[in-house]
């Protein structure tokens, strides 16, 4: 039987989807076995026309599940933090976690902003220019004490010591420990997949970004 010319569209573009979906990694720039049998199971279906819409759907649901979306966020931030020239781990305590319970990410937030500011000056009111940064908020849940987790490009003429200086000056709600990371693959997948660590469903809107 022959078949329509929209069949072997949708079988085109599940194909395609399914190579975009085989380039995901994971946090240790390895293949994801996940991803690799879901790709090769529906490449296999995908060779019979009935299973078609079918193999569509799965294919929507995969790559809205929180699992490609935490594999995805992953290699972005692989591929964004490549570029920096400088990079720091910074984690931020709260003294106080019901005083800061549902304030904890627009705290942070204002944070990167005074920092932008008073790091670009001109550029930061003029172009809105601002620290380039990724981070992540823990203890949402209650099994240990709120914290947040970031990775941040130092800027231009700063140094560890100075960014660390600057920040615990401006943040007044807790703890800040600032280290250095070495710009090599092994070390930015490490402090990625810990930014990640332990993501859930419920907890994957906590990721900011810059």
């Amino acid at each position: 039987m022959k078949q329509t010319q929209t069949d072997a569209q949708k079988q085109q573009a599940a194909y395609k989807a399914l190579m975009r979906i085989a380039t995901l990694t994971n946090s240790n720039g390895g293949h994801n076995k996940k991803i690799e049998q879901f790709v090769e199971t529906a490449r296999l279906r995908l060779q019979s026309y009935n299973q078609l819409d079918s193999v569509l759907t799965d294919i929507a649901y995969f790559r809205n599940s929180f699992h490609a979306q935490k594999t995805s966020n992953e290699d972005w931030m692989k591929k964004e933090i490549r570029t920096w020239k400088t990079i720091a781990f910074i984690t931020f305590t709260f003294s106080s976690c019901e005083k800061y319970k549902d304030g904890a990410s627009n705290k942070y937030l204002e944070l990167v902003e005074e920092i932008s500011k008073r790091i670009f000056k001109h550029a930061y009111r003029r172009y809105n220019k601002k620290i380039k940064q990724f981070a992540v908020i823990e203890g949402n849940n209650g099994e240990h004490r709120r914290h947040l987790h970031a990775i941040v490009e130092i800027p231009d003429k700063q140094t560890v010591g100075s960014l660390k200086a600057l920040i615990q000056k401006l943040w007044g709600y807790g703890n800040v420990d600032c280290l250095e990371v070495v710009r090599d693959e092994a070390d930015i997948n490490h402090c990625i997949g810990y930014l990640l660590k332990g993501r859930t469903k419920e907890f994957s809107s906590d990721l900011l970004v810059h």
